[in-house]
């Protein structure tokens, strides 16, 4: 298996701004765990610790059960794959951009699999079409599948997903989706959403059966208040008093195991996060 557990895990960066404390839950293979948080919150921060671009400051964070940091680097990269929002590819054919050194058959299944071909289908040259060439142009949701068709080549065992909520364009949203669907068989994924995203989950991944609720820290709330104004010395300790308060009880919600019941934790995320955000 390739369950992912967090267990008390703490970051900060060199700055000294804390990110991330006391985190504990188990992403478990099979289902798509979301973090559903505002920017800031540290839903990058805990998904890039995962393949080790940075090291817990405390706790651990295990892939079936062993450690990250016992885990070669090697192998810890070919057990991750991320697909961003704002995938970047090179200046090559379509082709070049997803082989990866496999057999070109290989690369034409993904690339059905991840829902490419009418992309492909739309140039006389097919998969040898140069991106970046005169008078080629890709969509955000055109170069967000052809990620997906690398990371479905790639088959690695964990998922990290940027939300695709961005394309404005309902045809390709519809498509994206279904890549990541594909994509995300028997697979351990985890899903970065921002909060306005939390209502959409159930029609958008109804495969999900997990949130994770990411709290900004007080560190980021004192920021927020400050640049809003506060100036009321009292005022401000009392509203982070409250907020403090609120990420105490929702450390309550750090793991949900929702299933049918997608919509209405949905609804519970927003009213936690909008509480803790005033």
């Amino acid at each position: 298996g390739s369950d992912i557990t967090f267990d008390h895990v703490g970051f900060a960066y060199k700055s000294g701004e804390t990110v991330l404390s006391d985190v504990s839950f188990t992403a478990r293979q099979g289902e798509v765990t979301a973090l559903v948080g505002p920017s800031g919150g540290g839903k990058s921060t805990l998904a890039s610790l995962i393949s080790r671009f940075f090291d817990v400051n405390s706790g651990s964070i295990k892939i079936d059960g062993v450690d990250v940091r016992d885990i070669p680097k090697d192998e810890l990269m070919n057990t991750v794959s991320f697909v961003f929002q704002n995938s970047k590819l090179i200046k090559a054919s379509i082709l070049d951009n997803v082989k990866m050194g496999k057999p070109n058959e290989e690369v034409l299944n993904a690339l059905k699999s991840a829902q490419c071909m009418d992309i492909i289908e739309k140039f006389p040259d097919g998969v040898n079409t140069v991106i970046g060439s005169r008078g080629i142009y890709l969509s955000g949701g055109d170069m967000q599948r052809i990620a997906i068709a690398r990371a479905v080549l790639k088959n690695a065992p964990i998922i990290i997903l940027d939300e695709a909520t961005a394309f404005a364009d309902p045809d390709n949203e519809v498509k994206v989706q279904t890549a990541f669907a594909k994509l995300s068989e028997g697979k351990t994924v985890i899903l970065k959403i921002e909060v306005q995203g939390a209502a959409k989950i159930k029609k958008m991944y109804p495969l999900s059966t997990a949130i994770f609720i990411m709290p900004p820290s007080l560190e980021i709330l004192e920021h927020r208040l400050r640049c809003r104004g506060t100036e009321d010395e009292d005022d401000l300790v009392r509203r982070l008093e409250i907020a403090r308060g609120e990420i105490e009880k929702s450390r309550g919600y750090d793991y949900i195991v929702i299933n049918d019941d997608l919509e209405s934790a949905a609804d519970e995320v927003l009213d936690i996060i909008e509480k803790i955000d005033k």
